[in-house]
């Protein structure tokens, strides 16, 4: 009888985590970008009072990343990295974040505001104010790691 229920009890277990992976898996595939379909993400950021703002364009046409705060510099990346970046931007689900990411209740707080323009003419649009996707610092090291610069 024992070895029954802990049988049982195990596929349970399992057959749980199964689903889950499975879920996961899909969903990844489905959902999945490729380098080659995503045209630019613009990257707004600003806090405090008075606002202090940081824009950060990566273009993926002409492999280069426009830093404008108080002066504008560029800096370029390699395919290698492109491909690398999206891989991982898959995985963490950046480009399935909900539009909107907003604490009513705080003043003066963080703001990003994210727009990725697709080749198609699409742009997804994720605006976070003093809340963020539970992935967005995971992904603010992704950025830092592919283009050189936390930009979240």
């Amino acid at each position: 009888m024992k070895k029954s229920k802990k049988a049982i009890t195990l596929t349970a277990i399992l057959s749980v985590i199964i689903i889950v992976i499975s879920l996961f898996t899909i969903h990844y595939f489905v959902n999945k970008k490729d380098v080659s379909e995503i045209e630019n993400i613009e990257i707004i950021t600003g806090s405090g009072f008075p606002r202090t703002t940081c824009r950060y364009k990566i273009d993926f046409l002409n492999k280069s990343v426009m830093h404008e705060t108080d002066k504008t510099f560029y800096t370029s990346f390699t395919d290698k990295d492109a491909e690398s970046f999206v891989k991982k931007a898959d995985l963490w689900g950046f480009f399935n974040w909900k539009e909107s990411y907003r604490n009513p209740n705080v003043h003066n707080a963080k703001c990003t505001n994210i727009y990725i323009t697709f080749k198609d003419g699409f742009v997804k649009k994720t605006i976070c104010y003093a809340k963020f996707p539970l992935t967005y610092y995971i992904m603010a090291k992704v950025f830092e790691e592919t283009f050189g610069y936390s930009m979240l």
